[in-house]
Protein backbone atom coordinates (compact mmCIF):
# COMPACT_ATOMS: atom_id res chain seq x y z
CA UNK A 1 0.00 0.00 0.00
CA UNK A 2 1.65 3.46 -0.97
CA UNK A 3 2.19 5.40 2.23
CA UNK A 4 1.00 9.09 2.42
CA UNK A 5 4.73 10.67 2.11
CA UNK A 6 4.84 8.91 -1.27
CA UNK A 7 1.36 10.01 -2.41
CA UNK A 8 2.49 13.49 -1.56
CA UNK A 9 3.57 14.33 -4.92
CA UNK A 10 0.96 12.27 -6.73
CA UNK A 11 -0.92 15.20 -7.76
CA UNK A 12 0.85 18.73 -8.38
CA UNK A 13 -1.56 22.00 -9.51
CA UNK A 14 -1.25 25.02 -10.21
CA UNK A 15 -1.42 27.63 -7.49
CA UNK A 16 -4.60 29.53 -8.28
CA UNK A 17 -6.32 26.18 -8.47
CA UNK A 18 -8.08 23.62 -5.85
CA UNK A 19 -7.26 20.01 -5.74
CA UNK A 20 -10.13 17.65 -6.13
CA UNK A 21 -10.43 13.52 -6.02
CA UNK A 22 -13.61 12.19 -7.00
CA UNK A 23 -15.04 9.97 -4.24
CA UNK A 24 -14.98 6.04 -4.88
CA UNK A 25 -18.47 5.00 -6.88
CA UNK A 26 -18.22 1.66 -5.71
CA UNK A 27 -18.13 3.02 -1.65
CA UNK A 28 -21.07 1.89 0.05
CA UNK A 29 -20.51 4.35 3.11
CA UNK A 30 -21.61 8.02 3.46
CA UNK A 31 -18.53 9.33 4.38
CA UNK A 32 -15.39 8.41 2.35
CA UNK A 33 -11.80 9.54 3.26
CA UNK A 34 -9.80 10.55 0.08
CA UNK A 35 -6.08 11.89 -0.97
CA UNK A 36 -6.13 15.60 -0.87
CA UNK A 37 -2.56 16.87 -2.73
CA UNK A 38 -1.96 20.94 -3.34
CA UNK A 39 1.75 22.03 -4.67
CA UNK A 40 1.99 26.11 -3.82
CA UNK A 41 4.19 28.19 -4.25
CA UNK A 42 5.29 30.34 -0.62
CA UNK A 43 7.61 32.43 -1.81
CA UNK A 44 5.97 35.74 -3.25
CA UNK A 45 2.25 36.58 -1.61
CA UNK A 46 2.03 39.90 -0.93
CA UNK A 47 3.55 41.73 -3.98
CA UNK A 48 2.53 42.28 -8.11
CA UNK A 49 4.52 43.62 -10.73
CA UNK A 50 1.46 44.11 -13.12
CA UNK A 51 1.90 45.16 -17.11
CA UNK A 52 -0.30 45.88 -19.15
CA UNK A 53 0.43 45.83 -22.89
CA UNK A 54 -2.18 48.40 -24.90
CA UNK A 55 -2.18 47.85 -28.49
CA UNK A 56 -1.44 51.64 -30.14
CA UNK A 57 -2.23 50.82 -33.58
CA UNK A 58 -4.64 53.28 -35.12
CA UNK A 59 -8.07 50.84 -34.43
CA UNK A 60 -7.53 50.81 -31.11
CA UNK A 61 -8.99 53.96 -29.47
CA UNK A 62 -12.48 52.68 -28.30
CA UNK A 63 -10.94 49.16 -27.19
CA UNK A 64 -8.27 51.50 -25.41
CA UNK A 65 -11.29 54.04 -23.73
CA UNK A 66 -13.31 50.84 -22.79
CA UNK A 67 -10.21 49.47 -21.45
CA UNK A 68 -10.03 53.07 -18.97
CA UNK A 69 -14.15 52.91 -18.09
CA UNK A 70 -13.18 49.88 -16.53
CA UNK A 71 -10.06 50.12 -14.58
CA UNK A 72 -11.61 51.69 -11.46
CA UNK A 73 -14.02 48.79 -11.09
CA UNK A 74 -10.77 46.64 -11.23
CA UNK A 75 -8.99 48.62 -8.57
CA UNK A 76 -12.00 48.89 -6.56
CA UNK A 77 -12.13 44.90 -6.81
CA UNK A 78 -8.28 44.36 -5.25
CA UNK A 79 -9.31 46.62 -2.94
CA UNK A 80 -12.06 44.28 -1.87
CA UNK A 81 -9.59 41.96 -1.45
CA UNK A 82 -7.39 44.06 0.28
CA UNK A 83 -9.99 44.98 2.63
CA UNK A 84 -10.29 40.87 3.53
CA UNK A 85 -7.45 41.09 4.86
CA UNK A 86 -4.97 40.33 2.02
CA UNK A 87 -3.14 43.27 0.85
CA UNK A 88 -0.45 43.67 -1.31
CA UNK A 89 2.67 45.58 -2.63
CA UNK A 90 1.41 46.71 -7.02
CA UNK A 91 3.64 47.94 -9.24
CA UNK A 92 1.53 48.87 -12.67
CA UNK A 93 3.09 49.29 -15.76
CA UNK A 94 1.57 49.88 -19.38
CA UNK A 95 3.93 49.48 -22.50
CA UNK A 96 2.78 49.68 -26.13
CA UNK A 97 2.89 47.28 -29.28
CA UNK A 98 4.93 49.56 -30.78
CA UNK A 99 8.93 48.78 -31.63
CA UNK A 100 9.51 49.50 -35.35
CA UNK A 101 9.32 47.25 -38.46
CA UNK A 102 12.56 46.27 -39.56
CA UNK A 103 13.66 47.14 -43.13
CA UNK A 104 10.16 49.20 -43.81
CA UNK A 105 10.84 51.82 -46.10
CA UNK A 106 7.77 53.59 -44.06
CA UNK A 107 7.23 55.22 -41.27
CA UNK A 108 6.48 53.01 -38.35
CA UNK A 109 7.03 54.05 -34.08
CA UNK A 110 9.07 52.58 -32.21
CA UNK A 111 8.81 52.60 -28.66
CA UNK A 112 11.79 50.75 -27.75
CA UNK A 113 9.75 48.50 -24.65
CA UNK A 114 9.50 51.97 -22.75
CA UNK A 115 6.77 51.85 -20.17
CA UNK A 116 4.46 54.69 -20.27
CA UNK A 117 4.76 57.44 -17.60
CA UNK A 118 2.01 59.17 -19.68
CA UNK A 119 0.27 57.86 -22.78
CA UNK A 120 1.32 59.27 -26.67
CA UNK A 121 -2.25 60.32 -27.24
CA UNK A 122 -2.56 64.03 -28.26
CA UNK A 123 -6.36 64.03 -27.17
CA UNK A 124 -5.08 63.03 -23.16
CA UNK A 125 -6.62 64.52 -20.82
CA UNK A 126 -5.04 67.85 -20.16
CA UNK A 127 -4.67 67.79 -16.24
CA UNK A 128 -3.80 64.31 -16.13
CA UNK A 129 -0.94 63.29 -14.71
CA UNK A 130 1.12 60.24 -15.12
CA UNK A 131 3.39 58.75 -11.41
CA UNK A 132 6.47 60.36 -10.72
CA UNK A 133 8.27 57.08 -12.36
CA UNK A 134 7.13 55.22 -15.52
CA UNK A 135 5.08 53.00 -13.80
CA UNK A 136 2.92 53.32 -10.95
CA UNK A 137 3.32 52.22 -7.49
CA UNK A 138 0.08 50.94 -5.45
CA UNK A 139 0.99 49.49 -2.24
CA UNK A 140 -1.82 48.16 -0.15
CA UNK A 141 0.30 47.47 2.54
CA UNK A 142 1.48 51.41 3.38
CA UNK A 143 -0.28 54.26 0.82
CA UNK A 144 2.40 56.60 2.29
CA UNK A 145 4.74 54.08 -0.35
CA UNK A 146 2.33 55.57 -3.34
CA UNK A 147 3.98 57.17 -6.39
CA UNK A 148 1.17 58.97 -7.53
CA UNK A 149 -1.17 62.02 -7.13
CA UNK A 150 -3.73 60.56 -4.46
CA UNK A 151 -5.96 63.08 -5.03
CA UNK A 152 -6.12 62.30 -8.43
CA UNK A 153 -6.20 58.15 -7.89
CA UNK A 154 -5.33 55.39 -8.65
CA UNK A 155 -7.71 54.79 -11.74
CA UNK A 156 -7.13 58.05 -13.26
CA UNK A 157 -3.72 57.61 -13.09
CA UNK A 158 -3.61 54.92 -14.96
CA UNK A 159 -6.09 56.42 -17.33
CA UNK A 160 -3.71 59.12 -18.18
CA UNK A 161 -0.53 56.11 -18.76
CA UNK A 162 -3.20 54.11 -20.71
CA UNK A 163 -4.22 56.97 -23.01
CA UNK A 164 -1.71 55.63 -26.03
CA UNK A 165 -3.75 56.06 -28.97
CA UNK A 166 -6.02 58.93 -30.47
CA UNK A 167 -8.97 58.26 -32.19
CA UNK A 168 -9.27 58.18 -36.19
CA UNK A 169 -5.52 58.16 -36.95
CA UNK A 170 -5.27 61.83 -36.33
CA UNK A 171 -2.50 62.52 -33.88
CA UNK A 172 -0.32 59.46 -32.30
CA UNK A 173 -0.83 56.32 -33.71
CA UNK A 174 1.17 53.56 -32.99
CA UNK A 175 3.18 51.07 -35.38
CA UNK A 176 0.41 48.98 -37.64
CA UNK A 177 3.24 46.01 -37.81
CA UNK A 178 2.53 44.87 -34.10
CA UNK A 179 4.87 43.64 -31.32
CA UNK A 180 2.67 42.48 -28.58
CA UNK A 181 4.98 39.76 -27.24
CA UNK A 182 8.42 41.33 -27.76
CA UNK A 183 7.42 44.53 -26.74
CA UNK A 184 6.72 43.01 -23.45
CA UNK A 185 9.76 40.36 -23.36
CA UNK A 186 11.77 43.43 -24.22
CA UNK A 187 10.17 45.45 -21.20
CA UNK A 188 11.35 42.98 -18.90
CA UNK A 189 13.84 41.24 -20.21
CA UNK A 190 15.68 44.19 -21.37
CA UNK A 191 17.74 45.45 -18.20
CA UNK A 192 19.12 48.80 -20.05
CA UNK A 193 16.22 50.42 -20.54
CA UNK A 194 16.29 53.19 -17.87
CA UNK A 195 12.72 53.77 -17.40
CA UNK A 196 12.06 50.20 -16.56
CA UNK A 197 14.21 49.69 -13.67
CA UNK A 198 12.65 48.54 -10.69
CA UNK A 199 9.36 47.93 -12.10
CA UNK A 200 9.65 43.61 -11.95
CA UNK A 201 10.69 42.30 -8.74
CA UNK A 202 12.17 38.56 -8.26
CA UNK A 203 10.04 38.23 -5.17
CA UNK A 204 6.69 39.32 -6.73
CA UNK A 205 3.78 37.81 -8.84
CA UNK A 206 3.98 38.82 -12.66
CA UNK A 207 0.72 39.52 -14.22
CA UNK A 208 0.58 40.36 -18.30
CA UNK A 209 -2.87 41.51 -19.86
CA UNK A 210 -2.29 42.01 -23.51
CA UNK A 211 -4.89 44.21 -24.82
CA UNK A 212 -5.03 43.68 -28.92
CA UNK A 213 -7.35 43.56 -32.28
CA UNK A 214 -4.59 42.47 -34.14
CA UNK A 215 -2.15 38.96 -33.83
CA UNK A 216 1.30 39.34 -32.62
CA UNK A 217 3.89 40.36 -35.60
CA UNK A 218 7.21 40.12 -34.02
CA UNK A 219 10.11 40.01 -35.76
CA UNK A 220 14.35 39.85 -35.31
CA UNK A 221 16.41 42.19 -36.87
CA UNK A 222 17.28 39.85 -39.67
CA UNK A 223 13.71 39.67 -40.95
CA UNK A 224 13.07 40.29 -44.17
CA UNK A 225 9.28 40.34 -43.11
CA UNK A 226 8.93 44.26 -44.51
CA UNK A 227 11.18 44.69 -46.77
CA UNK A 228 11.23 41.55 -49.29
CA UNK A 229 8.98 42.81 -52.32
CA UNK A 230 8.26 39.00 -53.32
CA UNK A 231 5.79 39.10 -50.39
CA UNK A 232 3.30 41.28 -52.04
CA UNK A 233 1.87 44.57 -50.75
CA UNK A 234 3.15 45.94 -47.32
CA UNK A 235 0.40 45.45 -45.25
CA UNK A 236 -1.09 43.37 -42.32
CA UNK A 237 -1.72 40.73 -44.40
CA UNK A 238 1.72 40.20 -44.52
CA UNK A 239 2.20 39.08 -41.13
CA UNK A 240 -0.75 36.51 -40.81
CA UNK A 241 0.02 35.15 -44.30
CA UNK A 242 3.71 34.22 -42.79
CA UNK A 243 2.24 33.87 -39.09
CA UNK A 244 -0.99 31.16 -39.96
CA UNK A 245 -0.73 27.76 -41.27
CA UNK A 246 -3.61 26.30 -42.25
CA UNK A 247 -3.79 22.40 -43.64
CA UNK A 248 -0.29 22.33 -42.91
CA UNK A 249 0.70 25.39 -45.41
CA UNK A 250 1.32 29.39 -45.05
CA UNK A 251 -2.03 31.20 -46.06
CA UNK A 252 -2.05 32.08 -50.31
CA UNK A 253 -1.67 35.59 -51.47
CA UNK A 254 -4.98 34.91 -53.43
CA UNK A 255 -8.21 35.45 -51.19
CA UNK A 256 -10.10 32.59 -49.88
CA UNK A 257 -12.83 32.87 -47.37
CA UNK A 258 -12.32 30.45 -44.88
CA UNK A 259 -9.21 27.79 -44.01
CA UNK A 260 -9.34 24.65 -41.76
CA UNK A 261 -7.24 23.13 -39.07
CA UNK A 262 -5.31 26.57 -38.77
CA UNK A 263 -2.37 26.67 -36.15
CA UNK A 264 0.74 29.30 -35.59
CA UNK A 265 3.38 29.17 -37.80
CA UNK A 266 6.78 27.53 -36.37
CA UNK A 267 10.08 29.69 -36.96
CA UNK A 268 11.12 26.95 -39.49
CA UNK A 269 7.54 27.52 -41.55
CA UNK A 270 7.55 31.07 -41.23
CA UNK A 271 10.83 31.25 -42.97
CA UNK A 272 12.23 32.71 -39.88
CA UNK A 273 10.38 35.88 -40.90
CA UNK A 274 8.50 36.30 -37.29
CA UNK A 275 10.13 35.45 -34.26
CA UNK A 276 10.02 31.62 -32.75
CA UNK A 277 7.41 31.60 -30.59
CA UNK A 278 9.25 29.22 -28.14
CA UNK A 279 11.14 32.10 -27.17
CA UNK A 280 8.10 33.37 -25.29
CA UNK A 281 6.91 30.32 -24.17
CA UNK A 282 9.86 29.47 -22.58
CA UNK A 283 10.35 32.66 -20.42
CA UNK A 284 7.16 32.61 -19.31
CA UNK A 285 6.62 29.24 -18.52
CA UNK A 286 10.27 28.00 -17.16
CA UNK A 287 11.90 28.48 -14.36
CA UNK A 288 14.97 30.95 -14.69
CA UNK A 289 17.10 28.52 -14.33
CA UNK A 290 15.97 27.48 -18.26
CA UNK A 291 15.85 30.69 -19.54
CA UNK A 292 11.98 32.03 -17.47
CA UNK A 293 11.09 34.79 -15.95
CA UNK A 294 10.25 33.35 -12.22
CA UNK A 295 11.93 31.21 -9.86
CA UNK A 296 8.83 29.29 -10.21
CA UNK A 297 6.72 29.59 -13.02
CA UNK A 298 3.29 29.39 -11.35
CA UNK A 299 4.30 33.23 -10.29
CA UNK A 300 3.46 34.15 -13.65
CA UNK A 301 -0.37 35.15 -14.90
CA UNK A 302 -1.21 35.32 -18.37
CA UNK A 303 -4.09 37.27 -19.38
CA UNK A 304 -5.06 38.37 -23.21
CA UNK A 305 -7.93 40.62 -24.43
CA UNK A 306 -7.92 39.48 -27.93
CA UNK A 307 -9.64 38.37 -31.04
CA UNK A 308 -10.47 34.89 -31.10
CA UNK A 309 -7.67 32.39 -33.07
CA UNK A 310 -10.85 31.47 -35.38
CA UNK A 311 -12.13 31.60 -37.80
CA UNK A 312 -9.14 32.19 -40.01
CA UNK A 313 -10.08 33.83 -43.76
CA UNK A 314 -9.12 36.24 -46.49
CA UNK A 315 -10.74 38.87 -48.66
CA UNK A 316 -10.02 41.59 -51.36
CA UNK A 317 -9.18 44.59 -49.52
CA UNK A 318 -9.43 47.80 -51.42
CA UNK A 319 -8.16 51.37 -50.73
CA UNK A 320 -4.27 52.72 -49.74
CA UNK A 321 -5.21 51.87 -45.75
CA UNK A 322 -5.94 48.42 -45.72
CA UNK A 323 -3.50 47.90 -48.98
CA UNK A 324 -0.50 49.85 -47.87
CA UNK A 325 1.84 50.35 -50.69
CA UNK A 326 4.77 47.88 -52.62
CA UNK A 327 8.13 47.78 -51.46
CA UNK A 328 9.94 50.44 -52.58
CA UNK A 329 7.06 52.86 -53.09
CA UNK A 330 4.03 52.65 -55.46
CA UNK A 331 0.17 52.10 -54.42
CA UNK A 332 -1.66 49.37 -54.53
CA UNK A 333 -5.51 49.75 -55.79
CA UNK A 334 -6.93 45.90 -54.30
CA UNK A 335 -4.88 43.32 -51.89
CA UNK A 336 -5.61 40.40 -50.25
CA UNK A 337 -6.03 41.28 -46.11
CA UNK A 338 -6.94 38.75 -43.41
CA UNK A 339 -10.37 38.95 -42.22
CA UNK A 340 -11.90 39.75 -38.77
CA UNK A 341 -12.37 36.67 -36.72
CA UNK A 342 -15.13 38.25 -34.54
CA UNK A 343 -17.05 41.70 -34.61
CA UNK A 344 -19.14 43.15 -32.46
CA UNK A 345 -23.59 42.89 -33.27
CA UNK A 346 -24.13 46.33 -32.40
CA UNK A 347 -21.01 48.02 -33.02
CA UNK A 348 -18.89 46.39 -35.63
CA UNK A 349 -17.23 49.64 -37.09
CA UNK A 350 -15.27 49.62 -33.81
CA UNK A 351 -15.30 46.88 -31.68
CA UNK A 352 -13.58 43.84 -34.22
CA UNK A 353 -10.70 41.48 -34.01
CA UNK A 354 -8.30 39.28 -36.36
CA UNK A 355 -7.39 36.16 -35.70
CA UNK A 356 -4.76 35.89 -32.79
CA UNK A 357 -3.10 32.52 -33.50
CA UNK A 358 0.38 33.02 -32.41
CA UNK A 359 -0.52 35.38 -29.27
CA UNK A 360 -3.32 33.09 -28.21
CA UNK A 361 -0.82 30.05 -28.02
CA UNK A 362 1.98 31.75 -25.97
CA UNK A 363 -0.65 32.45 -22.96
CA UNK A 364 -1.96 29.54 -23.09
CA UNK A 365 1.14 27.66 -22.47
CA UNK A 366 0.99 29.35 -19.35
CA UNK A 367 -0.46 27.55 -15.94
CA UNK A 368 -1.93 30.19 -14.95
CA UNK A 369 -3.59 31.75 -18.26
CA UNK A 370 -7.28 33.34 -19.16
CA UNK A 371 -8.19 34.81 -22.42
CA UNK A 372 -11.41 37.02 -23.15
CA UNK A 373 -12.53 38.67 -26.62
CA UNK A 374 -11.36 41.90 -27.48
CA UNK A 375 -14.73 42.42 -29.24
CA UNK A 376 -17.22 42.61 -25.71
CA UNK A 377 -18.27 46.19 -25.53
CA UNK A 378 -17.59 45.94 -21.87
CA UNK A 379 -14.54 44.38 -20.60
CA UNK A 380 -15.62 44.44 -16.92
CA UNK A 381 -15.95 40.45 -17.00
CA UNK A 382 -12.17 39.92 -18.35
CA UNK A 383 -10.87 42.13 -15.48
CA UNK A 384 -12.93 40.51 -13.02
CA UNK A 385 -11.84 37.04 -14.11
CA UNK A 386 -7.98 38.48 -14.02
CA UNK A 387 -7.94 40.63 -10.70
CA UNK A 388 -9.43 37.21 -9.45
CA UNK A 389 -6.54 34.81 -10.74
CA UNK A 390 -4.09 37.84 -9.18
CA UNK A 391 -5.87 37.41 -5.68
CA UNK A 392 -6.25 34.06 -6.16
CA UNK A 393 -2.13 34.05 -6.48
CA UNK A 394 -1.86 35.50 -2.65
CA UNK A 395 -4.50 34.04 -1.17
CA UNK A 396 -3.46 30.01 1.16
CA UNK A 397 -4.19 27.25 -1.07
CA UNK A 398 -8.02 26.36 -0.89
CA UNK A 399 -9.12 22.42 -0.66
CA UNK A 400 -12.25 21.44 -2.17
CA UNK A 401 -13.07 18.90 0.56
CA UNK A 402 -13.63 18.78 4.23
CA UNK A 403 -10.54 18.00 6.30
CA UNK A 404 -10.66 14.85 8.15
CA UNK A 405 -9.46 15.25 12.01
CA UNK A 406 -7.17 12.87 13.60
CA UNK A 407 -6.71 12.97 17.46
CA UNK A 408 -2.77 14.00 18.72
CA UNK A 409 -1.54 14.43 21.76
CA UNK A 410 -5.52 14.87 22.78
CA UNK A 411 -6.76 17.00 20.62
CA UNK A 412 -7.67 16.84 17.09
CA UNK A 413 -5.98 18.14 14.14
CA UNK A 414 -6.13 18.20 10.10
CA UNK A 415 -4.58 14.83 9.20
CA UNK A 416 -2.16 16.50 6.96
CA UNK A 417 1.54 16.53 5.90
CA UNK A 418 2.89 19.56 4.56
CA UNK A 419 6.29 19.98 3.86
CA UNK A 420 9.24 22.26 2.05
CA UNK A 421 10.32 20.77 -1.38
CA UNK A 422 13.31 23.22 -2.72
CA UNK A 423 15.06 21.66 -6.19
CA UNK A 424 18.31 23.41 -6.27
CA UNK A 425 19.82 22.21 -9.56
CA UNK A 426 18.17 19.11 -9.83
CA UNK A 427 18.55 18.16 -6.25
CA UNK A 428 15.26 17.58 -4.20
CA UNK A 429 15.47 18.02 -0.54
CA UNK A 430 12.18 18.21 1.63
CA UNK A 431 11.84 19.72 5.24
CA UNK A 432 8.36 18.48 6.96
CA UNK A 433 6.89 20.85 8.96
CA UNK A 434 4.95 20.82 12.04
CA UNK A 435 1.42 22.21 12.74
CA UNK A 436 1.62 25.12 14.28
CA UNK A 437 -0.68 24.97 17.28
CA UNK A 438 1.37 22.08 17.79
CA UNK A 439 4.99 23.60 17.85
CA UNK A 440 4.33 27.06 19.17
CA UNK A 441 7.55 29.07 18.05
CA UNK A 442 8.57 26.83 15.60
CA UNK A 443 8.94 27.98 11.94
CA UNK A 444 8.15 27.66 9.11
CA UNK A 445 4.77 25.25 10.36
CA UNK A 446 1.87 25.15 8.81
CA UNK A 447 -1.82 25.99 9.88
CA UNK A 448 -5.85 25.91 8.43
CA UNK A 449 -7.31 29.27 7.60
CA UNK A 450 -10.69 30.11 7.07
CA UNK A 451 -10.47 31.70 3.54
CA UNK A 452 -13.73 33.24 2.05
CA UNK A 453 -12.01 33.18 -1.32
CA UNK A 454 -12.48 29.81 -1.25
CA UNK A 455 -15.24 27.32 -2.55
CA UNK A 456 -18.23 26.25 0.30
CA UNK A 457 -17.83 22.44 0.82
CA UNK A 458 -20.33 20.65 3.11
CA UNK A 459 -18.49 18.79 6.30
CA UNK A 460 -20.46 15.78 7.19
CA UNK A 461 -18.74 15.71 10.52
CA UNK A 462 -20.36 18.96 11.38
CA UNK A 463 -22.90 19.45 8.91
CA UNK A 464 -21.74 22.69 8.30
CA UNK A 465 -20.37 24.58 5.12
CA UNK A 466 -16.35 25.56 5.49
CA UNK A 467 -14.23 27.48 3.62
CA UNK A 468 -11.32 25.90 4.39
CA UNK A 469 -7.36 27.38 3.29
CA UNK A 470 -4.08 25.91 3.83
CA UNK A 471 -1.49 28.26 5.10
CA UNK A 472 2.55 28.16 5.55
CA UNK A 473 3.32 30.61 8.58
CA UNK A 474 7.01 31.47 8.27
CA UNK A 475 7.02 34.39 10.89
CA UNK A 476 8.01 37.10 8.00
CA UNK A 477 10.52 35.13 6.51
CA UNK A 478 11.01 34.47 2.69
CA UNK A 479 11.00 30.71 1.91
CA UNK A 480 14.42 29.42 0.33
CA UNK A 481 15.14 29.97 -2.89
CA UNK A 482 13.12 27.41 -5.72
CA UNK A 483 10.80 26.00 -3.10
CA UNK A 484 7.60 25.17 -3.10
CA UNK A 485 5.22 23.79 -0.39
CA UNK A 486 3.46 20.31 -0.96
CA UNK A 487 0.36 19.63 1.19
CA UNK A 488 -1.06 16.63 1.70
CA UNK A 489 -4.40 16.21 3.37
CA UNK A 490 -6.65 13.11 4.03
CA UNK A 491 -9.98 14.50 3.51
CA UNK A 492 -13.77 13.14 3.80
CA UNK A 493 -15.95 13.10 0.54
CA UNK A 494 -19.56 12.40 0.23
CA UNK A 495 -20.40 8.40 -2.17
CA UNK A 496 -23.03 8.15 -3.77
CA UNK A 497 -25.07 11.22 -2.35
CA UNK A 498 -25.73 14.96 -2.76
CA UNK A 499 -22.78 16.46 -1.17
CA UNK A 500 -24.10 19.59 0.00
CA UNK A 501 -27.92 17.00 1.87
CA UNK A 502 -26.29 16.57 4.92
CA UNK A 503 -25.67 20.70 5.26
CA UNK A 504 -28.97 21.62 3.83
CA UNK A 505 -30.67 18.93 6.17
CA UNK A 506 -29.06 21.11 9.14
CA UNK A 507 -30.85 23.98 7.92
CA UNK A 508 -27.54 25.42 6.88
CA UNK A 509 -26.92 27.99 3.50
CA UNK A 510 -23.50 27.41 1.54
CA UNK A 511 -22.41 31.25 1.63
CA UNK A 512 -21.21 33.91 -1.18
CA UNK A 513 -17.66 32.45 -2.07
CA UNK A 514 -15.50 35.45 -4.02
CA UNK A 515 -15.66 38.75 -5.06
Amino acid sequence: MMSRFNRLSAVTLSLWMSACVSPPVEAPQSNVEQQTDVSTDQNAKNKVDLLFMVDDSGSMAPKQNELKSRFPQFIAQLDSFAASGHSADYHIGVVTSSLGAPGYAGTCSNLGGKLQKRGLAKTNTAGCTGPTGNYMVYNQLDHTQDNFDATQGAAATFSCMASVVDPSNTQHTGCGFESQLESVYTALHDTSIVENKGFLRDDAILAIIWVTDEDDCSVDSSSDLFSNPSLGPVNSYRCAQNGIVCDGMLLPSVPQASFANCAPATYAQSGKRETDLEKYVTYFTQSNTAGGVKADPRDVILAAITAPADPVGSYTATGSANCGTLVGGGQVTTCTNISHSCTLDTDPTNFFGDPAQRLRYVVGKAQNHAITSICDNSYATALAAIGQKIVNALQPSCLTSPLKLVTVNGSQRPDCIVQDVTNTSGVVTRNIMPFCPDAPGMFPCWETKDNVQCAAVCDPQSATYVQTGINVNRNGAKAPANTTADVSCNTIAIANADPDAICLAAGHMPPTTGM
